[in-house]
């Protein structure tokens, strides 16, 4: 079995991402308005509780976040056109605007990132500092089990994205560079 964790003053988490590189969690604290960094998650015993690292004010509404762990950035969305980027530290570097949608749901890995606004998933690659589109494509609009808004992580092993549904609608796959649906 898995293990369970408790994490200090953590109420709701919207957006979450685990770093591999420094075993640490990362997370959008909805309520709080906080970014915050759960370090060495592997050492803590089941059942033991986790402190933070990292707390900084990350503005309010935020959703989801993404952990770019070849890049070493942290990227967090809270429903606007503008994705906020973070360094490893917690320090905001940089806002990246001018996306369609209002961003709800992240993923990221190695200087490619996917946003999704709803249905709607953009693939980015990021060069020098600049963003450019390469594809999209739309996922469906709820889970197997109903619920809606989908958020979704990146799995690098299988090149594929977990949608998560909301409101227990279940969970879909998809390829990450085509949306083809897999499961």
């Amino acid at each position: 079995r898995n293990k369970v964790l408790r994490v200090q003053d953590g109420r709701h988490f919207h957006g979450i991402d685990y770093d591999p590189v420094t075993d640490t969690v990362w997370g959008t604290e909805y309520e709080q308005n906080r970014i915050r960094s759960y370090p060495n998650i592997g050492s803590v015993s089941d059942g033991g509780t986790v402190n933070y690292a990292v707390n900084v004010d990350g503005g309010g509404g935020l959703q989801g976040l993404a952990v770019d762990s070849v890049t070493r950035r942290i990227y967090v969305t809270n429903g606007s056109s503008s994705v906020k980027i973070y360094n490893m530290s917690g320090t905001h570097i940089e806002t990246w605007s001018g996306h369609p949608e209002g961003v709800g749901a992240i993923a990221a890995h190695d200087d490619t990132i996917w946003t999704g606004a709803g249905t709607n998933i953009r693939i980015y690659t990021r060069s020098g500092g600049n963003y450019t589109q390469t594809s999209s494509f739309s996922v469906a609009s709820s889970g197997p089990s109903g619920g809606g808004t989908p958020t979704f992580g990146y799995d690098v092993d299988r090149n594929l994205l977990w949608m998560n549904y909301w409101q227990a609608g279940g969970w879909r796959v998809y390829t990450a560079d085509t949306g083809t649906q897999v499961a």
